[in-house]
C-alpha cells in the first residue's frame, strides 16, 4: 500500500530495486491521464489512480480492468487480501482486486482524498467533510466516526492500535483504532495535508508552515521541529533517517535529532512532490524536471536518473528489483 506499509513509513526492508542505470520494462499511457497518483503493486498486479482506477498486469502492463466514476477521479488504493479500497469523489469503495466487481460502498459528505489504510480487519479513511472513519474491511459496516474541526485530505497511519492524521487547520490526531476515542491532538501551527509516517515511538509529519515536525506518538509533545522553508513532500523513514522533498532538494535528516546529514540538489524550481521510497539502501523519488532519481540513503550520492517526458510528481513503488512510478506525460512506467 501506499508508504509501504500502515505506519507510511516509505520503508521496504525486504525489497529489491535498480541501483544502475533501469532500462524500460514496459510503460503504459493507453487511456490514461496524467499519472500523478501513486501505484500500489499486489500479487501480479498493478493498480493506480487517476481519472479511472486501473488494474495492469505488473509484468507486461497490459490492462486487466478499469474503474470509472462519472464525475470524480479516483485517489491511491490500498489493496489488502484480495480487497481494492480507494476514494472515488465523495464514495469509498471496495472491489475484487482479480475482477473489479464492486462488493461495498460508504458514502461521505465531500470528497475523500485521503488514502485509505488497512489494519486488523478495518479500514481508516478520511473525508474532506472533516471526518475519520473506521469501516469493516469487509462488510463497509462502520464501526465509528471520528470529528474534527478541518477537512482531512491526510492519509491515516496505524500503528500499536492508534491511528495518527492531520487535518486543513493545522491539527495532528491520534486516536484509539479500536474504540476512535481520542488519546491526543497537537496544533502544528499549519494545515497538514501530508500523511504522517510513524517509527520508533514517532510520529513525523509536516505542515504548510514548511515546517517537519517530529511528535512523541504516546503523548504528541514536539520532539523537534525542521524549517525546511518549503516542504513540498510527506516524509519517509528508514533506519533513523527521515527523507523529504522541498523546492530542488532531497533532504535527509536524523529522526532523533533533527540534525541535516545531506541534501540531494536538483535544477532550481523542480518541487519534490514525490514521497521517497527507500529500498535496499537506495532512496527512489521523482521531481518537476521530469525526472526519476536513485541516491545512495546513506550519502546522497546519485546512483541514476531516468527521464520522463513531464513532471514526476507520482511517489515510487519499488517491488522486486522493479520501479513503478506515473509522469504527467499520461504514462505510467516500469524501471528494471
Amino acid at each position: 500500500m501506499p508508504g509501504q506499509d500502515v505506519a507510511r513509513t516509505g520503508h521496504a526492508p525486504d525489497g529489491t530495486g535498480p541501483t544502475s542505470d533501469p532500462t524500460e520494462k514496459w510503460t503504459d499511457g493507453g487511456g490514461l491521464e496524467k499519472v500523478n497518483e501513486t501505484p500500489v503493486v499486489a500479487a501480479d498486479t498493478v493498480y493506480i489512480g487517476g481519472d479511472s482506477l486501473d488494474a495492469m498486469d505488473a509484468g507486461t502492463g497490459d490492462g486487466k480492468w478499469s474503474f470509472e466514476d462519472d464525475y470524480w477521479p479516483c485517489f491511491t488504493p490500498a489493496v489488502v487480501d484480495g480487497t481494492v479500497y480507494f476514494g472515488c469523489g465523495h464514495a469509498l469503495y471496495a472491489l475484487d482486486a482479480t475482477t473489479g466487481d464492486e462488493q461495498w460502498t460508504v458514502d461521505t459528505d465531500d470528497e475523500i482524498e485521503s488514502s485509505p489504510a488497512v489494519a486488523d480487519g478495518t479500514v481508516y479513511f478520511g473525508s474532506k467533510d472533516r471526518t475519520l472513519y473506521a469501516v469493516d474491511a469487509d462488510s463497509g459496516e462502520s464501526q465509528w466516526q471520528f470529528e474534527t474541526d478541518g477537512s482531512i485530505g491526510s492519509s491515516p497511519a496505524v500503528v500499536s492500535e492508534t491511528v495518527y492524521f492531520g487535518n486543513a487547520i493545522g491539527r495532528v490526531y491520534a486516536v484509539d483504532a479500536t474504540t476512535g476515542d481520542v488519546q491526543w491532538v497537537t496544533d502544528s501551527g499549519g494545515p497538514v495535508d501530508f500523511s504522517p509516517a510513524v517509527a520508533d515511538g514517532t510520529v513525523y509529519v509536516g505542515n504548510d508552515d514548511d515546517r517537519l515536525y517530529a511528535l512523541d506518538a504516546t503523548t504528541g509533545e514536539t520532539e523537534w521541529n525542521y524549517d525546511t522553508w518549503d516542504l513540498t513532500s510527506p516524509p519517509s523513514v528508514a533506519n533513523g533517517t527521515v527523507y523529504f522533498g522541498t523546492d530542488s532538494e532531497l533532504t535527509a535528516v536524523d529522526a532523533d535529532t533533527g540534525e541535516s546529514l545531506w541534501w540531494f540538489e536538483i535544477d532550481d524550481g523542480n518541487d519534490i512532490d514525490s514521497r521517497p521510497a527507500i529500498v535496499d539502501g537506495t532512496v527512489y523519488f521523482g521531481a518537476q524536471d521530469s525526472n526519476v532519481y536513485a541516491v545512495d540513503a546513506a550519502t546522497g550520492e546519485e546512483q541514476w536518473t531516468f527521464e520522463t517526458g513531464h513532471w514526476v510528481s507520482s511517489s515510487p513503488a519499488v517491488v522486486d528489483g522493479i520501479v513503478f512510478i506515473g509522469s504527467d506525460d499520461k504514462y505510467l512506467y516500469a524501471l528494471e
